[in-house]
């Protein structure tokens, strides 16, 4: 037969139980949830992580562009200057030649006649004359070259043909043929000159006169006898 001595304590027991088991699927609840919530937030962490390793990747890119930029920005500079320089320097050795130029010829500078004539060109005084050579004629000695510096400092040399005219148009002697032909040339002013003879009427008339003005002879056909009007 049943003891219903023993029933309280068994049902004491089972309440008991059921107690515990609740509290176990709590506590298991609990844990469970814990860990959900740190593996939330470890989730969260890497995410952070990710997020804070593209920032700095994104910064570090950034940065490196910055420099390449730089970097080229710098290396136009300096060839824009290694460009200014060689055209400072190109300049610089330019006005030294100029320079030096302009020393030798202010050396160079004439200021009295050379004995010889110049052939190098040397700058002289503006307003210095110089004459070069000689040339004998008419009993006379001549310069053969005359020489006038100018104003910018050269000299502007000209010949002077002081014997062009030949050697019989010096003095009063004229020469033995009528100066035509281009040897019109004389040196002695008022010198006249007669070629030739036409008669007519009895008497005799030179047919060419050649009068000298000191530098060249202007001569005429005299056309004595064309129409004579003898009586």
């Amino acid at each position: 037969f049943f003891d219903f001595t023993c029933l309280p304590t068994a049902i004491s027991f089972t309440t008991t139980a059921q107690k515990t088991m609740k509290s176990v699927v709590v506590l298991l609840s609990l844990l469970s949830l814990i860990s959900l919530v740190s593996s939330v937030k470890a989730d969260l962490r890497g995410l952070r992580g990710e997020g804070d390793q593209s920032r700095e990747l994104s910064s570090w890119e950034y940065k490196s562009d910055t420099s390449k930029s730089k970097s080229k920005s710098k290396s136009k500079k300096t060839k824009k200057s290694s460009k200014k320089s060689s055209k400072k320097k190109k300049r610089s050795k330019k006005e030294k030649k100029g320079k030096k130029k302009r020393m030798k010829k202010k050396k160079d500078t004439i200021t009295e006649c050379p004995r010889e004539f110049p052939d190098d060109p040397y700058s002289c005084e503006p307003g210095l004359e110089c004459s070069f050579g000689e040339e004998e004629c008419c009993g006379e000695t001549r310069p053969a070259t005359r020489c006038t510096c100018a104003d910018e400092g050269n000299f502007f040399c000209f010949a002077t043909e002081a014997c062009r005219p030949r050697p019989n148009l010096c003095g009063d002697e004229c020469p033995l043929e009528p100066p035509l032909n281009g040897s019109n040339r004389c040196s002695t002013r008022d010198l006249t000159c007669t070629y030739g003879e036409e008669t007519c009427c009895g008497e005799t008339f030179p047919s060419i006169r050649c009068d000298c003005d000191g530098s060249i002879f202007s001569c005429l056909n005299t056309d004595a006898c064309f129409r004579p009007m003898c009586p």
